[in-house]
């Protein structure tokens, strides 16, 4: 038997040999039906061969694909039987165990040499400064499973590059790389010795720096081994004798029975790792079996002792004779290609001799583009000479895209997908011939679906026929497919089943139950839709609900004084079923009713209250408690399979089904079934496990997007690389603290995270087929700055533009947009717009855009301007009735504000953003909260009091019959709400002192029908006694801005009916001033009442730009009439009231801003009504024609008297 390899640059060859070597002619039926093994690197190399074969041979049948690790236990199995490995240990759930070991030491003091001393001094530094010691426990458990975590996947890869004797050393082993041995026997690694020891200079100017670098070492190794030594070794032990016991039953006197329970063959199909350990397993199997490897390889040369050309710079900086003994050759290679060439010179070990037999397959090929010159000159591994490459402006086969955003670049990609699949110059494009890799996938996947989402409304009939011209489709839908991601309805129905045990842990805001009841699956359990969720939302709105579950979750977070409650959700949960049985505003055992629920409502208020006791019967599973309290994970499992149950009619639950029942083999095989954990800890392995299926990357027959380092290294006719951004690719942050491999020594054959990346960059460079396109944010998006790709886009820009040949009478260097070029790359960059909509995007030579909806907004831009649209230019058409009745109210409300009256008549809604929903309990009010109080407290006083007079004490009776109580849902919590009271009572009594100067009582009102002349006919409130020459009302606002021109309405509306001789006063007392108006005829006031029937009809046909905020103040600000040397009314402080009209007030910070008042341009109507209007002209015209004439008689007439 031997090891045979069969190497190539090209997998399609490979394939074909793997076709050629894996299907000989069979020599009897029962060889047909043997299995056969094929060993792959990842699961998508997997699925993709077995397809190929499938389709080659219209059958894939009895073959397994598998890792090398498992294939090993396989064998292990069919050598030793099934019995033995079962009682073999198995260390699938170090987490755990690391976890319960170090929890053990969590309430033990540690002296000052214990080797888990560290560990334990960080959990303090970072829990020490919590005082409740329940938050404490908690917090330092979380710390503890996070180290055991950790330190879990570093014991996994020791095992793999750090437990194995490679040289037949005699027990104990002392091989360098195997720590595993030494840790065994408790002895320490010569850390001094194998540290990696930084330049000379550096050792010689900052000693500190390695004294530092080796304590740190020798720190972690110490602890490290402790774990070990006390929890694993012997049940490493235990698994490598299994190993020895194997190798013996192959030797041994029964060596024909064993060798043939293993396989004739067995195939490796391209290696993306070969630790030495598994170089070792495969060498001694195959003495017994034959060992077919299908070996990719960039180059056909051998290069397994080139080195990288800034490695080597470095060295002959120091050690310039030796230097000249490394080479370093194509620098791509060497530089990015470090993980290929250490698997090539592992492999190198088997070539030829009694090894077996070494095949090179390297078809050569003419390079017909700047992309096939690469490879070709890797494939050669010729060294790059300078301007030897005359690149064409039509070569598309390497591709640079400067965005400013991954959205953006998604956008850009669509278009170019669409064009590049309608482009059959090169033969018939299918959508499967496409791969687009992201470095971080998972963050850019929501942007993904939304980009490519596929838009059933947009057909062919609804674009213009020119629009499709040209085009195999008529939308924009391409069929797309997220590998190795889980699927949607997946993660929402697990969100919505741990979120119904987690919800309580949190603060339960408002927000938080809104967003769980949003999910599908719980829509789907309670029967819900969006519009119940509205309506609940609304209905949880009125009755109160901030934020807590009931008074229990509220005191886990507020001080023992702290009793209030009403904004929690059983509070409003008790209003909202009160208010079934009594819809009114009162007091049932101490809960306050509501008005507002309607008959439809009392449904979802009986859903509310299932929710309640559903999520109140799991309030307590996740409470910390001791772990020898906690229950076993078999019983969790239990807990959360039957949670699972109630979700059977949901999409999703196949998925999350199946991730418990994995957790549940893990358990069963572990033996861990009795083992106590926490069910938080359950919980976030099903997560882990549902969330993270990079794994289970393959081929979609789509167009398909995987995680950049999947798929490799499989080729495409046009493979797609996004986000190749400095920081993002690669990603040095992704790396596993207290890793001592990173700190130690290299060995020939170990995986490094960054040389993953870089080795996953330059297969998808040379296994793009047609087409090799990079995208990455040249841009700042928000101040449009330039950034710079990632550090290996660099390094392919510099190596291109030292290849390419200049071009004749062109500069060096271009900028474009900023970005600095070398001009003979200038065919390879794509500088694209910020916008979609940009028309320069649709200008551009270099690529096709496709005609969509963004290219109609781009011709709309383009066209050439035209008179531009305003609202003063065109008024609005009036239809003429004969009878006009008006309702005085809304007349005076539209004359109060006449920008939203002039869009409430044409039919405008000016739509505002929706406000966040409020979380928080009031601790003090605004003011309109304040006015809220003061005017439910001013009515029912004066419902029980009638009139007051000044002299009668029954104002303070009053407020003490008064039950406060009723004003809970509007009462601030704590100390707050008895000073709020106080301070409404004090400022309602100095009211009603003035009331009672007034005559003690507000006048009644009633509708009454009046007719202002033939065609305009009043409904108005006027006093209901027709003979009263006295209209007093109260209002528990204050009186500001535009609300004395209500006033002066009413008055107008109320003289000029009345033909009473006598003089007709008004009095409206507010809470800082009180206005008095009086001494106007009936003629008057039916003169000014004409002035502003005049002014509301024409703000029904064009804004009327004289905002009333600015002139019927009559306080602060308020305009100052005067009169010129014409007699001629004017105001002397026009320029303040002009400052606040273009937003050139001082605004307070957290109060009014000028696009909320009323009196400012940028306010959301008038800015609407005033785009590309200006302001200033249009106020000045407006004041000089129609100011004096309707607001003078204000300042005239109108009394203003301080409280």
């Amino acid at each position: 038997m031997s090891i045979d390899v069969i190497q190539s640059q090209n997998l399609e060859i490979l394939l074909e040999a793997v076709l050629h070597v894996s299907s000989p002619k069979q020599k009897s039926a029962a060889e047909l039906f043997k299995a056969k093994y094929f060993i792959v690197p990842e699961h998508g190399t997997g699925q993709w061969l077995q397809q190929k074969i499938a389709e080659r041979n219209s059958i894939s049948a009895n073959i397994h694909f598998m890792g090398l690790r498992t294939f090993q236990w396989e064998m292990y199995q069919q050598v030793l039987g099934g019995d033995a490995i079962a009682k073999a240990p198995q260390m699938l759930n170090m987490k755990w165990r690391i976890f319960l070991f170090l929890a053990k030491y969590l309430s033990q003091p540690l002296t000052a040499q214990h080797a888990l001393l560290p560990i334990f001094q960080r959990i303090a530094q970072h829990s020490d400064f919590i005082a409740d010691p329940v938050q404490r426990g908690i917090k330092q458990q979380q710390m503890l499973y996070w180290i055991s975590d950790q330190t879990s996947r570093l014991f996994a890869n020791y095992i793999i590059y750090r437990g194995q004797c490679l040289n037949g050393c005699k027990p104990p082993c002392h091989c360098r790389q195997n720590w595993l041995s030494f840790w065994g026997n408790d002895e320490a690694l010569n850390v001094e010795k194998w540290i990696r020891q930084p330049e000379k200079e550096v050792q010689q100017s900052q000693p500190h720096v390695v004294e530092h670098a080796i304590a740190q070492a020798q720190s972690l190794e110490a602890w490290q081994r402790f774990i070990w030594k006390n929890e694993f070794a012997e049940d490493f032990a235990a698994m490598q004798q299994i190993d020895t016991d194997f190798w013996t039953a192959l030797s041994g006197d029964d060596a024909a029975l064993y060798i043939n329970r293993l396989p004739k063959q067995i195939y490796l199909f391209t290696l993306l790792e070969l630790p030495p350990s598994q170089l070792f397993f495969l060498r001694q199997l195959a003495q017994y079996i034959s060992v077919q490897i299908f070996h990719y390889t960039p180059s056909q040369e051998y290069w397994a002792d080139s080195v990288d050309p800034k490695w080597k710079a470095k060295y002959a900086l120091k050690y310039p004779e030796a230097a000249v003994y490394y080479e370093s050759r194509h620098p791509l290679l060497t530089r990015l290609g470090k993980q290929a060439r250490d698997i090539s010179a592992l492999l190198s070990q088997l070539a030829g001799g009694e090894e077996g037999q070494w095949q090179d397959f390297f078809p050569d090929f003419a390079a017909q583009n700047i992309l096939e010159k690469i490879q070709s000159d890797i494939l050669h591994l010729r060294e790059p000479t300078p301007a030897s490459y005359a690149l064409s402006e039509q070569d598309q086969s390497l591709q640079l895209h400067v965005c400013h955003s991954t959205l953006r670049q998604l956008e850009v990609l669509k278009d170019q997908l669409i064009c590049w699949l309608n482009d059959e110059s090169e033969g018939k494009r299918q959508a499967a011939d496409i791969l687009v890799l992201v470095p971080n996938l998972q963050d850019v996947e929501p942007l993904i679906r939304t980009v490519f989402a596929q838009n059933y409304l947009l057909q062919n009939h609804l674009l213009p026929s020119h629009a499709l011209q040209g085009h195999a489709t008529g939308h924009v839908n391409l069929p797309i497919k997220i590998a190795g991601v889980p699927l949607l309805d997946a993660v929402q129905l697990w969100q919505a089943l741990t979120l119904r045990i987690k919800l309580l842990q949190q603060r339960f805001s408002l927000d938080q139950l809104m967003d769980w009841l949003s999910l599908l699956p719980i829509q789907v359990m309670y029967q819900l839709n969006f519009e119940y969720i509205q309506r609940i939302s609304e209905l949880l709105t009125l009755a109160g609900f901030k934020r807590g579950f009931d008074a229990k979750h509220l005191q886990q977070s507020l001080s023992p004084e702290d009793q209030d409650y009403r904004f929690s959700f059983r509070y409003a949960l008790d209003r909202l079923t009160l208010a079934i049985a009594m819809p009114e505003h009162a007091i049932f055992a101490d809960v306050l009713s509501l008005t507002e629920v309607r008959p439809s409502d009392f449904e979802l208020i009986s859903t509310l209250m299932k929710i309640y006791q559903d999520l109140d019967q799991r309030r307590d599973w996740l409470l910390p408690q001791a772990l020898a309290e906690q229950q076993t994970l078999m019983q969790g499992l239990a807990i959360l399979e039957q949670e699972i149950q109630q979700f059977s009619q949901v999409t999703g639950i196949e998925q999350v089904q199946q991730a418990i029942q994995k957790l549940k083999r893990i358990i069963e095989v572990t033996h861990a079934e009795n083992v106590q954990l926490p069910l938080q800890y359950l919980l976030d392995e099903i997560d882990n496990s549902i969330a993270h299926q990079v794994a289970q990357t393959e081929p979609t027959g789509q167009i398909t997007f995987a995680q950049m380092g999947q798929l490799r290294p499989l080729p495409y006719r046009l493979i797609v690389c996004l986000n190749l951004d400095t920081g993002t690719f690669p990603n040095r942050d992704n790396h596993i603290p207290f890793d001592l491999m990173e700190l130690l020594r290299a060995e020939l054959g170990d995986r490094s995270r960054l040389e993953d990346d870089q080795g996953a960059f330059l297969d998808a460079l040379l296994q793009a087929k047609e087409s090799f396109w990079m995208f990455y944010n040249g841009f700042d998006v928000n101040d449009h700055e330039v950034r710079d790709p990632s550090s290996i886009v660099q390094e392919l820009i510099a190596h291109l533009a030292m290849i390419v040949a200049p071009v004749a009478q062109q500069p060096e260097k271009l900028v474009i947009d900023g970005i600095e070029i070398a001009s003979q790359l200038k065919p390879l960059f794509h500088i694209h717009p910020l916008q979609p909509f940009d028309p320069k995007g649709f200008a551009s030579e270099q690529y096709q855009r496709y005609q969509n909806q963004w290219f109609y907004v781009a011709q709309q831009i383009t066209q050439p301007q035209q008179d531009v649209f305003n609202w003063l230019n065109q008024p609005y058409p009036q239809q003429s009735e004969d009878l006009l009745i008006i309702n005085a109210q809304q007349w005076i409300a539209d004359l109060s504000f006449p920008a939203k009256h002039f869009l409430n008549h044409v039919g405008i809604q000016n739509i505002a953003g929706l406000s966040a929903l409020d979380n928080v309990e009031p601790l003090q009010l605004n003011g309109l909260q304040k006015y809220q109080v003061r005017d439910y407290l001013q009515q029912s006083c004066n419902q029980l009091s009638g009139t007051i007079s000044a002299d009668d004490p029954v104002v303070s009776d009053d407020i003490a019959q008064f039950d406060i109580a009723l004003l809970q849902d509007q009462l601030p919590i704590g100390k707050m709400q008895h000073a709020t009271w106080q301070m409404a009572v004090g400022e309602y009594q100095l009211v009603a002192e003035r009331l009672a100067y007034y005559g003690g009582q507000i006048t009644t009102l009633t509708q009454r029908q009046w007719h202002f002349n033939a065609q305009i006919q009043f409904r108005l409130y006027l006093p209901e006694d027709d003979q009263s020459i006295r209209w007093v009302s109260l209002s528990a606002s204050k009186c500001r801005d535009e609300r004395p021109l209500k006033i002066w309405l009413e008055y107008l509306l109320w003289r000029a009916s009345s033909d009473a001789s006598e003089n007709l006063q008004r009095i409206a007392l507010y809470q800082n001033v009180s206005l008095i108006i009086q001494g106007l005829t009936q003629m008057d006031a039916q003169h000014y009442l004409n002035d502003w029937l005049e002014v509301w009809t024409l703000a029904q046909q064009k804004p009327f730009i004289l905002p009333p905020v600015l002139f019927a103040n009559l306080f602060i600000d308020r305009p100052k009439w005067a009169f010129d040397d014409q007699d001629r009314s004017y105001i002397e402080n026009y320029k303040k009231l002009e400052q606040r009209w273009l937003g050139q007030k001082f605004y307070q910070s957290g109060g009014f801003d000028q696009y909320q008042d009323k009196g400012c341009c940028w306010q959301a109507d008038w800015a609407l009504l005033l785009i590309d209007q200006d302001a200033r002209a249009l106020l000045n015209q407006f004041t000089e024609q129609y100011a004096a004439r309707l607001y003078r008689p204000l300042s005239e007439f109108i009394e203003v008297v301080e409280a």
